[in-house]
């Protein structure tokens, strides 16, 4: 859904030289351009100083036209995406859980579960 005036976007961005991503959630009140916004973590942020933007891109995926709509899509795209356990990416957590099982501790918490 495109919305006129939308809430905010969900975003990636992607190191060039590695291809390691990061999927977030920006809202257009806190900062009404995309220009200059490089994310909330850490590691990517440092990644950015050290390497320089030009070794990264920066994609819109798509716009949100509610904060509840764009928080529930950018959890989707990391739960489809496996953000948090996956190496590509610089996500640490999945939407708004900041916990999630230590990535030793995965393979096993699947088998447990019958995960496939």
């Amino acid at each position: 859904m495109i919305s006129d005036k939308p809430w905010g976007f969900i975003y990636k961005i992607t190191r060039l030289s590695t291809s390691r991503m990061y999927i977030g959630l920006k809202a257009f009140h806190t900062k009404p351009v995309w220009t200059g916004y490089t994310g909330s973590s850490r590691p990517l942020n440092e990644d950015i100083e050290e390497y320089g933007k030009d070794d990264f891109s920066f994609e819109m995926l798509y716009t949100a036209p509610s904060g509840p709509w764009a928080k529930w899509a950018e959890t989707h795209e990391h739960f489809i995406r496996n953000v948090v356990y996956s190496p590509e990416y610089y996500n640490d957590r999945a939407g708004l859980i900041r916990w999630a099982p230590a990535k030793s501790g995965f393979e096993e918490m699947k088998n447990k579960l019958n995960i496939k």
